[in-house]
């Protein structure tokens, strides 16, 4: 299963984007290798970033789920920012799953709004997870200084309670939809093994 996973992780379309990106470039490896692994490195992430996004929103579009979809992402995002949490393992699995996430589930909050006091209930629940959790830590971020894991907790912390305000002054879709972003980025801080942790998407 994990063989056959590889071999669809997107056919490597963000890899052969990056490299033809790279080799347009005026930088040659021979002359200076540690500027041209750096600008590859961000030449993958950008590419990688840019064609999973590309999925997601136009899959949005097609659904007509565009907005709600955008609402839900910029809330987990703001949260995800500081409170970092597990990523998929490889591309094509983080594909699935943020389908799975980014799409359904907005879906399922529009079609089933909760009252405010729930959301409310949520936001709590958010917080006490935050607050034990982030950052969570995993093998693709390893925070060891325990003052920047202070810092990161405590901007995460701030950045929570002003979603929360935010949602008692907005209509009460757009109150679910930033509330479950939220909580989403927030259950991905949880650890899943003591020692060893393993990577769910950034």
């Amino acid at each position: 299963m994990e063989e056959k996973a590889q071999l669809l992780n997107l056919w490597h379309i963000e890899k052969r984007m990056s490299s033809w990106l790279v080799g347009k470039l005026p930088i040659h490896k021979e002359h200076d290798q540690h500027l041209y692994i750096k600008v590859s490195f961000g030449a993958d992430v950008l590419m990688n970033n840019l064609l999973k996004t590309l999925i997601i929103y136009g899959m949005a579009l097609y659904f007509e789920l565009f907005m709600v979809t955008l609402i839900f992402h910029v809330s987990f995002l703001l949260i995800r920012r500081h409170a970092y949490g597990r990523h998929a393992k490889n591309t094509f699995h983080c594909v699935c799953i943020s389908i799975l996430l980014f799409i359904c589930i907005p879906y399922l909050i529009r079609q089933w709004v909760l009252p405010l006091p729930i959301i409310m209930i949520q936001n709590i629940f958010s917080l006490t997870i935050l607050a034990i959790f982030a950052p969570g830590v995993t093998a693709k971020n390893k925070i060891r200084d325990e003052k920047k894991k202070q810092e990161l907790r405590k901007k995460v912390g701030i950045t929570g309670i002003v979603l929360i305000v935010i949602q008692i002054f907005l209509p009460l879709l757009i109150a679910n939809l930033i509330a479950s972003g939220m909580f989403l980025a927030t259950c991905l801080t949880i650890k899943k093994k003591e020692v060893q942790y393993d990577d769910v998407k950034r």
